[in-house]
């Protein structure tokens, strides 16, 4: 072999490093989930904080005997200490123009006549701003009955968050309500204005996000998430939080838009204003089409044999036979 490419969590070479005279590039998503963030609101137990120190100190300890470490934002990179930036090197992730083609039909019903606001993520979450979404459908349903609001994702995946803790704690461990359970509780929510469809098969979840017409992207914090990427690949017209990563990927008013607050009426606002301009959603549909292509794979994977390859020739420079 000429080099190792490690994931930083699930695959930590920190056992292997000075094991091989090739070098080890590691991927790390974030260093930690204090670097990342969480909603104070679910505030984690003291073990999961003396966890997360953990964490950070194999993160930290991975750039430093990696020959190079590979981070899907500048937001990411910016989560680490300054004097350990220089080897850290921003890429995203890249995506099967194939495989994001295929589509077939989901089986849910979305009732017809009315506007469709949508909210996708492998986890319903309130890093993802399943929240901020809640609230913002809470205040449109109030005033306007033409909109459904469509809810895509595994209501029981891991989070990157603590929402877990705070459920067991209010509800009672083993019970199995779920963060969503929670809002819909809390908030005194109309289901029949929701259609919650859980975790998809990829087909049927790629057919479906061509159904809808606007999508919210509410995320709170983040250090560079697929599922808004599955969105803009597909040309949907999305509305996000300009926090965290998003100004990286979205440009205000070019291939999507970008709120600065939490504020429901704010979103609520954009959205009612996106889904009364056809012309304006198709416009931002296809430019976020035309910008998506820098993340297909095709692109990427020229990016990361750059990446490889120069590791590779400086680690044969520098390092004696």
């Amino acid at each position: 072999m000429d080099i190792i490419v490690a994931h930083g969590s699930w695959a930590s070479p920190h056992l292997i490093f000075d094991e091989f005279d090739i070098p080890i590039i590691t991927y790390i998503e974030f260093p930690s989930y204090a670097d990342h963030g969480w909603d104070a609101k679910y505030p984690p137990t003291e073990a999961q904080r003396l966890t997360d120190k953990n964490m950070q100190m194999l993160s930290y300890y991975q750039v430093m005997k990696s020959q190079k470490t590979i981070v899907p934002s500048e937001h990411a990179k910016k989560m680490f200490p300054r004097k350990l930036q220089s080897s850290i090197v921003v890429q995203f992730e890249g995506f099967d123009l194939h495989k994001i083609a295929q589509r077939e039909p989901a089986n849910i019903q979305l009732p017809k006549g009315v506007k469709t606001i949508g909210f996708a993520a492998r986890d319903l979450s309130s890093a993802k701003g399943l929240e901020v979404f809640i609230k913002t459908a809470e205040h449109l349903s109030r005033s306007n009955q033409k909109i459904h609001f469509v809810v895509i994702g595994d209501p029981k995946s891991t989070t990157y968050g603590y929402e877990g803790v705070f459920l067991e704690k209010k509800y009672g461990k083993g019970n199995p309500i779920t963060f969503i359970d929670h809002l819909f509780k809390t908030h005194n929510l109309n289901g029949k204005h929701f259609t919650l469809t859980g975790k998809l098969p990829y087909p049927e979840y790629s057919d479906l996000l061509h159904k809808i017409d606007l999508f919210l992207y509410p995320v709170q914090y983040g250090s560079g998430n697929w599922g808004l990427l599955e969105l803009l690949i597909r040309g949907c017209t999305v509305i996000a939080s300009n926090r965290c990563y998003v100004n990286e990927i979205i440009d205000h008013n070019v291939n999507g838009i970008l709120i600065n607050s939490n504020d429901p009426q704010e979103w609520a606002n954009s959205a009612l204003a996106l889904l009364e301009d056809d012309a304006q959603r198709s416009a931002l549909g296809n430019k976020a089409l035309e910008m998506a292509s820098d993340y297909y794979l095709p692109a990427v994977s020229k990016h990361y044999m750059k990446i490889f390859t120069e590791t590779i020739q400086r680690h044969k420079k520098t390092t004696p036979p």
